[in-house]
């Protein structure tokens, strides 16, 4: 009767250790790769700072082509990567709980999609950051790896997921407790607690690889204030209120075909 006991115990002890194993590694594997977009997007940045210096016209042209291309590609090739990244991982989570598939949010090709073709877009000059995108190629990575598991019902495939999503934060802003926070308030009315340690020391891990290879740094930058005069209030009210009247028209201007869409034809 003991031995029987033994075996059991034995085999849930091994089980437990390869689930371990197999997280940590797909851990390890996001951390890479948010941060070989990291210094890809630095590269693209500063390859199209240093063509422009010298040519302002260029992006009137360049900048158009490379949009157009980056859409062609991805209506072409990469249905599925477009979006921030952050939207899209919510939503796969909700699609996995419900036991529908999620290939078409979270997955190896959009991984590498967001990566490239995101890579591509900061060559043209546009505005796009990484960092919502290597929450989804985080994501990706670790629901690629939740087949590897040795018990996939050990861990659910939606928390698998936004433990993905988690650890690309950790990664992409060099804050391995952000990543939890993050992971906390998404799932800590889902997580169950045999699993949260698990999934947690994947989240830190993630964002531990970042730090090793891009160090300890601080990723808003540094300010350095100078003496502040009194003629400094006036600009910096005039400043502050005309950007906040800009960004207030701007996302009017975003909400009006949603809510007027019957003036709106969509092709």
């Amino acid at each position: 009767m003991i031995k029987p006991l033994l075996l059991i115990r034995r085999r849930f002890a091994s089980i437990r250790w390869r689930t371990r194993v197999t997280l940590w590694v797909a851990a390890t594997l996001a951390g890479l790769l948010v941060v070989m977009f990291a210094r890809l997007a630095d590269l693209a940045l500063t390859q199209f700072a240093q063509q422009t210096a010298e040519r302002p016209w260029l992006p009137f042209v360049y900048t158009p082509l490379v949009g157009m291309l980056v859409v062609w590609l991805t209506t072409r090739f990469f249905v599925g990567s477009q979006g921030s990244g952050i939207p899209q991982v919510i939503a796969a989570t909700r699609l996995a709980h419900q036991g529908k598939p999620v290939d078409k949010l979270v997955s190896l090709r959009i991984a590498f999609a967001k990566i490239g073709l995101g890579t591509l877009a900061l060559t043209g000059g546009f505005s796009a950051g990484r960092e919502g995108p290597s929450v989804q190629v985080a994501a990706s990575i670790m629901h690629f790896f939740h087949r590897y598991l040795p018990n996939a019902r050990i861990i659910r495939s939606e928390d698998l997921i936004l433990a993905g999503g988690a650890a690309g934060i950790a990664a992409a802003f060099n804050t391995p407790l952000a990543g939890v926070a993050f992971a906390v308030e998404e799932l800590g009315r889902k997580l169950e607690t045999r699993t949260s340690g698990v999934l947690l020391s994947t989240i830190i891990l993630s964002g531990m690889v970042a730090i090793a290879l891009q160090g300890n740094y601080n990723y808003f930058g540094h300010f350095d204030v100078q003496d502040i005069q009194l003629d400094i209030v006036v600009p910096v009210l005039a400043i502050g209120i005309g950007c906040g009247l800009l960004g207030g028209l701007f996302s009017r201007m975003l909400l009006w075909p949603q809510r007027h869409h019957r003036f709106v034809v969509w092709e």
